[in-house]
């Protein structure tokens, strides 16, 4: 089915840059044109993503699919970090679907939810804020700093653009404690909730004045026990 919206607003959702804007839905996932506007070419671009082309990414799926850490065997990734609330980030969902409409022949384009299900491996790799993109090639990260979000900007990045920023090794992946403590411990900031965070501070604090005092006591009273059997 083919739709022509007159005058609608949604072109400021998925291109507020230019009109016209077309915009194609695959399984409830849209995908913005990104070429000149010659039928043949818009034909061949839409028969040729009929599926999505941007892989969802996990923590539990990351170093499986990836394989970062370990020289990215299964090929570049360009990485999407979103979160829920980020408005931003849904208005590029359809410019994301489209980078990776035009690359999936050569990388591997995906995103992943910082703040839910890819917490930790955005902790890993530094992700503070939604948007945020990483290119990662051969165990490398690059980052995407610039804050132009079309398709044409993030395919030059992708293609050469990525050697003029620079790399960083990608960290390795955390242990099994570590991960579990800060998961729980982002868990309560993520819910706001002020009050758990507070007695667990101020239970941090208790526990650590009573093994210094505890640890005081017991020099004091080696010392003391040394001193007498010097007399």
């Amino acid at each position: 089915m083919v739709v022509q919206a007159h005058e609608s607003n949604l072109v400021g959702i998925y291109d507020p840059t230019k009109e016209p804007a077309l915009v194609y839905y695959r399984h409830g996932i849209p995908i913005l044109y990104h070429g000149n506007i010659i039928e043949d070419q818009i034909v061949e671009f839409f028969n040729n993503n009929k599926e999505p082309a941007v892989k969802e990414l996990s923590d539990e799926n990351f170093e499986h699919l990836t394989q970062a850490s370990s020289g990215a065997t299964t090929g570049d990734w360009f990485i999407f970090f979103y979160s829920a609330d980020c408005v931003l980030c849904q208005r590029l969902y359809a410019i994301w679907e489209s980078v990776g409409g035009k690359l999936r022949q050569k990388l591997n384009i995906a995103r992943m939810n910082r703040l839910e299900t890819g917490i930790s491996t955005a902790r890993r790799l530094g992700i503070l804020g939604s948007p945020e993109f990483i290119f990662i090639r051969q165990g490398k990260v690059y980052r995407y700093r610039a804050k132009t979000y079309r398709p044409e900007d993030f395919i030059k990045f992708a293609e050469l653009g990525y050697l003029e920023s620079p790399s960083e090794m990608v960290p390795e992946p955390p242990s099994v404690i570590s991960s579990l403590f800060f998961d729980r411990l982002q868990n309560v900031v993520n819910a706001d909730n002020v009050f758990l965070l507070v007695a667990f501070g101020l239970s941090t604090f208790v526990i650590l004045i009573y093994l210094a005092k505890h640890i005081s006591k017991r020099l004091s009273r080696e010392t003391i026990e040394t001193n007498d059997k010097i007399k």
